[in-house]
Order: structure tokens, then C-alpha cells, then sequence
């Protein structure tokens, strides 16, 4: 998420209890409600929508698998 973002109101920042060095960002649903906010990605939807549908079900499940398994790898790393 972008600073565009945050002073837009669609997510807001909040200190990490457990670590003043990191900030939680959060998605604010009723800005996400909103008709401008389908508007705002819809080009980035399509696009996305047009390149998962190059893979086949089975490639999919890996890239899921694949980004999460990296995904819990980044989370431990910047934890430990």
C-alpha cells in the first residue's frame, strides 16, 4: 500500500506492539465499499484476471503453494 493510499483513507497505519519498528497497515472496509475503490483497481484486476487464466488449475495451486511457503519464509526471517 502507497502513502496515495493511507492519505486517501483506504487503509490506515498503526504501531506494531511488539515491535516500534514496524507500523500494521489495515484495510478500511468502507472505504473498500465504495464504487471508487472498484473503479480505482479495476485495470489491475483485469490484467491479473487475464494472466491467471494462461495457467491451468494445477499450476495455480502451485503459485498459492509456492507464495505462501515464501511468504512464511519471509515472515520468520524478519521475526527471528
Amino acid at each position: 500500500m502507497s502513502s496515495t493510499d493511507w492519505k486517501a483513507g483506504y487503509v490506515k497505519r498503526s504501531p506494531d506492539p511488539n515491535d516500534r519498528r514496524k507500523v500494521i497497515v489495515s484495510f478500511i472496509p468502507q472505504k473498500h465499499a465504495d464504487a471508487g475503490t472498484k473503479a480505482r483497481y479495476s485495470a489491475l484486476a483485469g490484467a491479473v484476471q487475464q494472466l491467471f487464466m494462461k495457467y491451468t488449475h494445477e499450476e495455480l495451486v502451485f503459485l498459492v503453494e509456492h507464495t505462501q511457503a515464501l511468504t512464511d519464509i519471509y515472515k520468520a526471517q524478519i521475526s527471528g
